[in-house]
């Protein structure tokens, strides 16, 4: 099978050795740098070499020998895939809606009628995700384009890091996400309307402060933005964002471990659908990530989002994968447009650029011609910095494993046959792996937590002693606060000797904790929680009633 219809795996491989020069003087179709067709300019060339009239000898001569140059046989192409028309159609009202700026979050806006209207609707064609990439490299100054074609081909030094300097980063850091975080005039001090990604990480920082000031996580914040402190900071804010919206509002307090996913989600990684190569070795110069689309299970977006997650930070560990970034290949030689269709709905919910790693390059092999359409709009959809590093890859596996080399990806990482078989080795190996790098985090977030302390973080119907906002707005808090409203007549009542208002404090601590409600406070380091005696609670629930009669008639003087 020829790569994209017309050159053939020994052309593809000289126009990708030849960088800038675009295709052979052989070959019927321009390639720009990315290896990619472009029949436009092939037409506009043949037009203006053609101007004196004999192009139509031209034509009739290539009719005779079958077909036009940019036309293919309907056979060839065949129907489209179940399932495909549907999902076209659906695809086509939703992306007219996404605009290509991103908010704080990560996630695209829905625009309104006005900007729907400047940005028009996306052509659901390879070519215009083509020229899309085309004239956002054209935009880049020529030293960014030049750091682009480095990372691809893995040739791009990464920033001398002295203690000194990694110091002062995570000190700026530090100020970023406390003090400037507050601050009207930072450009990531959302709106109220936008505000979840700030108060995700805010309430992170407030219940599990071990978990936002992990410095490993820190450092690779800054290296995925080559040390670029604000970057980093509002990259962080996101990444707890995306964490609680995988997880929920409690997992997303403590590490992420394998036994934390989805069924779905951990059958699909015993399966070997992801494979995690370390850099540096022999086989392998660069990390890398091989996702073999065919071995996932059905499953929801959630779940895909949920692996993919995890295996960011499994893969992410050494320090050669978050100077030099890590390779993405999409092996989906053997997939249809329900793989497609899918990974177009995870990355509504969660994309690579808001974790703690960084792409290097992202290659996508695929045999099937009738699934360019919906490859073009998942390319349309992903970020811009992904998709100036895109490749895509089209043809037999000899002849994606040969191209792939070319851009320093070893062939005998990836299989060289359509059908992937199970390899019981190497999913053993990963699940080692996982479980390797479950234990040693938990080890490290454990360090020095005394026997007192809770392993958990508060739940929300928890109530929290202490003051200040965090308090005020947690769940748990806001649910005591009614309900010593809802007793604050009868504990006011002028016949309530001392006695009865112990006795009836007393009453309140056992009914909250026959509901499973804990009374929980910061211990000395502010890292952990410790749950306090019926005493510590009965004397809170006391001041608490206190408070409220003096407030109410703080309030009453004023009016």
């Amino acid at each position: 099978m020829k790569f994209f219809d017309l050159i053939t795996s020994e052309e593809a491989t000289s126009v990708f050795h030849d960088g800038h020069a675009g295709a052979s003087a052989d070959v019927d179709v321009d390639v720009d740098d990315f290896g990619i067709r472009h029949p436009s300019l092939k037409r506009d060339r043949n037009k203006c070499n053609n101007d004196d009239g004999d192009n139509e000898d031209d034509d009739e001569e290539e009719e005779t020998k079958g077909l036009p140059v940019d036309e293919e046989p309907l056979d060839a192409i065949g129907d489209p895939v179940d399932g495909e028309s549907c999902f076209l159609d659906e695809l086509s009202q939703w992306l007219p809606r996404q605009s290509n700026k991103r908010t704080l979050d990560g996630r695209h806006a829905e625009l309104s009628s006005g900007d729907t209207a400047r940005h028009p609707t996306i052509d659901l064609d390879l070519t215009e995700a083509e020229k899309m990439q085309a004239r956002e490299i054209q935009e880049l100054s020529l030293y960014e384009r030049e750091r682009v074609y480095e990372d691809i081909h893995g040739v791009r030094r990464p920033i001398e890091e002295m203690e000194e300097f990694r110091h002062d980063c995570l000190q700026r850091l530090e100020t970023e996400l406390t003090t400037n975080l507050y601050d009207s005039k930072r450009k990531y001090n959302v709106p109220n309307s936008n505000s979840t990604t700030k108060d995700a990480y805010t309430m992170a920082a407030f219940l599990a402060p071990r978990i936002t000031s992990d410095v490993r996580l820190r450092i690779a914040m800054l290296r995925s933005t080559f040390w670029d402190v604000e970057q980093a900071a509002n990259k962080i804010m996101r990444y707890f964002h995306c964490k609680r919206e995988l997880f929920g509002r409690e997992k997303y307090l403590y590490p992420i471990t394998f036994a934390d996913l989805s069924v779905e989600a951990r059958e699909s990684l015993e399966d070997g659908a992801v494979a995690c190569h370390e850099g540096g070795g022999s086989n392998c110069a660069r990390s890398m990530l091989v996702d073999r689309v065919a071995r996932w299970k059905e499953q929801s977006a959630l779940s895909r989002a949920q692996a993919i997650f995890y295996l960011t930070h499994v893969s992410n560990t050494t320090v050669q994968s978050q100077q030099h970034g890590q390779v993405v290949v999409i092996y989906a030689l053997d997939a249809d447009s329900s793989h497609f269709r899918r990974a177009l709905a995870m990355m509504k919910i969660f994309w690579l650029e808001d974790m703690p790693f960084r792409m290097a390059g992202l290659h996508v092999c695929i045999s099937n011609h009738r699934i360019k359409t919906i490859l073009s709009s998942v390319l349309q959809v992903i970020p811009k910095t992904s998709r100036i590093r895109c490749r895509i890859h089209c043809g037999s596996p000899v002849e994606c494993n040969y191209e792939l080399l070319t851009y320093g990806i070893p062939p005998g990482l990836l299989p060289d046959t359509t059908q992937i078989s199970y390899d019981s080795a190497i999913t053993n190996e990963m699940i080692g792996r996982f479980l390797r790098h479950d234990r040693e985090v938990l080890d490290e977030y454990f360090e020095g937590k005394s026997e007192d302390c809770m392993d958990q973080p508060p739940k929300p119907k928890d109530i929290l002693l202490g003051r200040g906002r965090p308090y005020q707005r947690y769940p748990g808090n806001v649910e005591f606060a009614k309900l010593l409203e809802a007793n604050k007549a009868a504990y006011d009542q002028p016949s309530m000797m001392r006695r009865n208002k112990t006795a009836m404090t007393k009453g309140l601590v056992q009914q909250l904790r026959d509901s499973d409600v804990q009374f929980l406070k910061h211990d000395e380091s502010g890292n952990w929680w410790v749950e306090v005696s019926d005493s510590v609670a009965r004397k809170r629930v006391a001041m608490s009633f206190r408070n409220l009669s003096r407030n109410l008639k703080h309030d009453e003087a004023r009016s």
